[in-house]
C-alpha cells in the first residue's frame, strides 16, 4: 500500500503546472503588445520569453489534460492572445517583405 501512495505523490509533485505556464504565457504576450518600439532588447526579452512558455505550455498540456481541463477559461484566453501575437507578427513580416519589392522594382524600373 506504501508504494501506490508513493507513486501516486510522485506523480503529483512531478505534475506539469499548466495554469502557470499559461499564465506567464499570457504575462509576456501582454508586457510585450505594451512595450513601445523603440525598446528592442525588452522587446526581444519578451519575445524569448514568449517563445520559452509557449513551449513549455504544449509540453506541459499532454502531460496533464485533466489540469489543462480546469484551467480552460485560462487556455482561451492565452489562445486567442497567441493568435493575434502571431497574426501581427506575420502581418509586420510581410509588409516589410512587399516594401522590400516594391523599392527593388522601383529601383530597377529606375534605371
Amino acid at each position: 500500500m506504501a508504494t501506490t501512495d508513493d507513486e501516486r505523490l510522485l506523480r503529483e509533485l512531478n505534475a506539469p503546472d499548466v495554469e502557470q505556464a499559461l499564465d506567464a504565457l499570457g504575462y509576456w504576450l501582454g508586457r510585450h503588445r505594451s512595450l513601445p518600439v523603440y525598446r528592442r532588447s525588452a522587446r526581444a526579452e519578451a519575445r524569448r520569453m514568449i517563445d520559452f512558455w509557449q513551449q513549455r505550455a504544449l509540453a506541459d498540456v499532454p502531460r496533464a489534460p485533466l489540469a489543462t481541463a480546469a484551467s480552460a477559461g485560462a487556455a482561451l484566453r492565452v489562445g486567442s492572445q497567441m493568435l493575434g501575437y502571431h497574426a501581427d507578427r506575420l502581418r509586420r513580416r510581410v509588409a516589410v517583405g512587399g516594401l522590400a519589392l516594391l523599392a527593388m522594382a522601383l529601383l530597377l524600373g529606375l534605371r
